[in-house]
């Protein structure tokens, strides 16, 4: 079997297994242990902050994948393509974070319907954004370099198994639902950060 053969093979694997996990998460466990409000908010969570990932990084997610072959050179270190592409995205987060915070009123007045806790935890969802636009980076930077299978691990795999210790943890009442909330929203660094270390390494 052939080396790309063989990481998708993986990569199919893993996101099956990824797949299994999240459905136990979201079908079962913050059925059984989060209410409809509680399940509400984590979702609008999730959505707004992947909306402000979208936003802030300014299409460059695309310019990496398409780009980036061009600029392809160990030696040169890819003439700073990463570096620059992160500077962008770090000033593009900045500019919606302000954004954000400007428009706060006009923001949760759209989804307070939705969830009303969305207005106690609001500000949560640029770290949620911060790590998933992080994430999309470097993804694209190591498929670049025809290396998928981390990026699966550490996003269908990893990040699904700390949010079943999440839910745990609450279920068992070692954390309240306030330190759910946050540790649910850096929770999204993890994949994120395991994709940098492994960048540095190679």
């Amino acid at each position: 079997m052939g080396i790309v053969q063989k990481e998708a093979l993986n990569t199919t694997i893993l996101s099956y297994i990824g797949l299994i996990i999240g459905y136990i998460n979201k079908g079962f466990l913050f059925i059984v242990f989060l209410s409809t409000e509680q399940i509400g908010l984590v979702n609008l969570l999730l959505s707004v902050g992947l909306l402000f990932a979208h936003l802030s990084n300014f299409g460059l997610v695309n310019a990496v994948w398409r780009f980036f072959p061009f600029f392809r050179n160990e030696e040169k270190d890819h003439y700073g393509f990463l570096k620059g592409i992160l500077i962008k995205v770090i000033i593009g987060a900045i500019i919606y974070a302000i954004i954000a915070y400007v428009l706060k009123p006009e923001i949760i007045y759209l989804y307070k319907e939705k969830s009303a806790l969305f207005v106690d935890y609001f500000f949560w969802v640029i770290p949620i954004g911060l790590a998933n636009v992080m994430f999309l980076i470097f993804d694209m930077f190591l498929r670049g370099l025809n290396k998928n299978t981390i990026s699966v691990i550490s996003n269908e795999f990893f990040h699904r198994l700390l949010t079943t210790l999440l839910i745990l943890l609450f279920a068992f009442k070692l954390i309240h639902f306030d330190l759910f909330v946050v540790f649910f929203s850096l929770s999204f660094f993890l994949p994120t950060l395991i994709l940098f270390v492994h960048l540095v390494k190679i």
